[in-house]
């Protein structure tokens, strides 16, 4: 075997066979690997693949032609010796033998007979492969595909917070968010507990939202993962279906407009506190109240400019004033509330974050609601259903072709929120939404928004929803400032970049027994204004009407609706006051970079194919050669020569010394028999071989 191919030729079909092996495997290292893969990773992220590939490609390409020049050389000496082959290739073949060539050239010249047929096929599959070896680089780049990864981990500094004095500062000259266009609808991360819904319950669910103290809105939506300190917001709200009493609906009763409609009446939980609910019991306050008492409140009606909007008006629980019937004592003295009928965050955050969470009513009505003369004997009858947490009455001593309706739900918030380590994460990019323009409208198509927010319905996974997963921990519920660490105090520690202080009601500090007698017209271009003095209901921005009244119409939750709106006021006072930051701590960032990846495997799989035809051909090649031929010697050139000095041959030789291929084709036509056919041979017993006229007994006897 040294003797017939050389230790350089065997070395190069057995080591680049081995390269050969050990690149596809690698190829396969790259296409199957991942980040946690830290050489991967390394090739990947630091945009080496393309050049990796490339070298790889050009390493295969190189060892596929030499090893299929060594083997066209084979093919030509197997030819040579094992069938008989026209005079007219006699030089062509014997060059070959010496220098091998594209296997292309042994094909298009017709040597082969059927004698030899597995010497064709595997020719031309040889061919084939050799071909295909070009083109490795263009089927493996086809499965390359700029797409996200994670990148390093980034160590920073970030300022999270506010100092005690700065707190205190913003908190007396923050202007009312409710009326705010919001700049940003920016990322954050979230966690929510499972939960099971309850007939009569509208419960978004235990929810805590992160805020991060990041500025820039590309890098929150390139941002995978984040840790260090930052906002957790609760966000639970739970609206229920109220036990009412003394509904009354009056007019020239508001405090700006002479003929603003309001509601005034009484809600009660009933007998039992409805799932989803958890109230926490101050041991000095008295038993006005306690959870099953009635609360009064007045709601200022909401006048629609629109017919697309539902008339949505919301109040605080507790607001009753100036009728008798709005007070538990029929004093008709401002009402009082009750501070602790706002819904408690026991099982995520601590529940005296805020110091008395809201409890809110939000009233629907038909459009023909006329006022009545504020007596209590009308005639309401309850038309609401039982899975509703709506009570919805009917005005049965009106006309009945226009029937009066009014819908009300008892919604229960705790906006609480602490600065505390968070670890946010992502597998995805995300984009920030926006509200986009209706034409001849004030409203905002919001739904990109609601998306985001989880109002719109669709119970869509984090990641769809372009929201960070926000981990879990059980330290929440303990953070809150101690006796030594008050909040109150002049220099204290304790730091907090939301205090509760976003609007609808909300203050950062009070006494339960004022009470607040704002109403939100929750629609678009819906409250008073000096253009429609019909409301006494303050209007919100065209934002937060469209969010909320495209999300109660696209969810059917009150809830949701009044969580996207609230989640939304708080995001706002937090990236205003993030300018303000003084508070910095230790980051750790991770972005998504785009990186160029193995994304299919089409390609690779084809090359693999390919280079294993190739390897297979090689082997049968080399064997066939090895076992089938004896005087033919792979990369010699003098012995090539001498072989064709035979008297079959000199003849040609004499003449075709200065003919051109086609020259000496007519002469041998013109002289030489067509059908003979030659073939190397050499006689036993003697050290010689020619090429001679194919005869039966041509290998046992040279011609002499």
């Amino acid at each position: 075997m040294v003797e017939k191919m050389g230790v350089l030729n065997i070395s190069l079909i057995l080591i680049g066979s081995v390269f050969i092996l050990g690149d596809v495997a690698f190829l396969w290292f790259l296409w199957a690997g991942n980040e946690n893969n830290s050489s991967w990773r390394w090739i990947v992220l630091q945009g080496h693949l393309q050049t990796t590939v490339t070298l790889s490609s050009a390493v295969l390409r190189t060892i596929v032609g030499v090893q299929s020049t060594l083997c066209t050389s084979m093919i030509a000496g197997s030819i040579m010796e094992l069938s008989g082959f026209n005079w007219l290739h006699a030089a062509s073949l014997s060059i070959q033998r010496f220098s091998g060539g594209h296997p292309y050239h042994l094909m298009k010249n017709g040597i082969f007979n059927g004698r030899i047929w597995y010497l064709l096929a595997t020719t031309a599959l040889l061919t084939l492969t050799t071909i295909a070896s070009h083109l490795i680089s263009t089927g493996l780049v086809s499965d390359l595909q700029i797409t996200t990864m994670f990148g390093d981990p980034v160590v920073g500094e970030a300022a999270y917070s506010l100092n005690f004095t700065k707190t205190a500062l913003l908190s007396g000259n923050e202007p009312d968010l409710t009326q705010n266009m919001p700049s940003t609808y920016a990322a954050f991360g979230e966690f929510s507990e499972d939960f099971v819904q309850s007939d009569g319950v509208d419960d978004t669910g235990p929810t805590v939202r992160a805020f991060l103290p990041i500025t820039s809105p590309t890098i929150r939506q390139t941002l995978s993962n984040y840790t260090g300190l930052g906002t957790i917001l609760n966000s639970h709200v739970v609206c229920i279906k109220p036990q009412i009493k003394d509904v009354v609906i009056g007019a020239s009763q508001g405090s700006i407009s002479s003929n603003a409609l309001f509601l005034t009446g009484s809600v009660s939980l009933g007998s039992s506190i409805p799932p989803g609910l958890s109230f926490f019991k101050y041991p000095w306050i008295n038993n006005l109240s306690q959870p099953f008492n009635w609360v009064n409140f007045s709601c200022s009606l909401a006048v629609t400019q629109t017919t697309n909007d539902w008339p949505i008006s919301m109040c605080t629980a507790g607001n009753g004033y100036g009728d008798l019937k709005a007070t538990e004592d029929n004093t008709g003295a401002d009402g009082g509330r009750h501070g602790i009928l706002g819904l408690r965050a026991t099982s995520l955050l601590h529940e005296d974050l805020l110091f008395d969470p809201l409890s809110y009513i939000v009233v629907n009505y038909s459009r023909y609601l006329l006022p009545s003369e504020m007596k209590a004997n009308i005639t309401w009858t309850d038309i609401s259903l039982n899975d509703s947490s709506w009570r919805a009455l009917r005005n049965m001593d009106t006309n009945p072709i226009f029937p009066q309706t009014v819908s009300i739900s008892y919604c229960f918030t705790d906006f609480g929120s602490v600065d505390t380590n968070i670890t946010v994460h992502s597998s995805t990019n995300r984009t920030e939404p926006v509200l986009q323009s209706l034409q001849n409208t004030l409203a905002l198509d919001a739904r990109q928004v609601l998306l985001q927010l989880g109002a719109d319905g669709s119970n869509r996974s984090l990641s769809e929803r372009g929201v960070l997963s926000l981990q879990h921990s059980t330290t929440w519920s303990t953070i809150f400032p101690d006796e030594d660490n008050a909040a109150t105090a002049a220099g204290s520690t304790w730091v907090q970049a939301l205090d509760g202080s976003y609007g609808f009601g909300m203050l950062p500090s009070g006494t339960p027994s004022s009470p607040i007698k704002t109403t939100w017209a929750l629609c678009t271009n819906c409250g008073y204004s000096a253009r429609s003095i019909n409301s006494d209901a303050t209007s919100i921005s065209a934002a937060l009407g469209s969010i909320f009244q495209s999300s109660i119409r696209a969810s059917g939750s009150t809830a949701k609706a009044l969580q996207a709106i609230l989640t939304i006021v708080n995001m706002m006072q937090y990236y205003e006051r993030l300018q303000q930051f003084d508070v910095s701590a230790t980051t750790h960032t991770t972005f998504m970079e785009q990186q160029l990846q193995p994304v299919h495997r089409s390609g690779l799989i084809i090359v693999t194919i390919s280079l294993i035809l190739h390897l297979s051909l090689v082997a049968i090649i080399v064997t066939v050669f090895i076992s089938s031929t004896k005087l033919s010697f792979v990369g010699h050139s003098w012995y090539t020569v001498a072989q064709l000095q035979s008297d079959n041959l000199l003849p040609i030789l004499d003449e075709a010394s200065l003919m051109r291929n086609e020259e000496v084709e007519a002469w041998v036509l013109e002289n030489e028999p067509k059908k003979d056919r030659m073939i190397l041979a050499g006689e036993e017993g003697k050290y010689e071989a020619r090429v001679v006229k194919r005869h039966r007994s041509t290998n046992e006897n040279l011609r002499s």
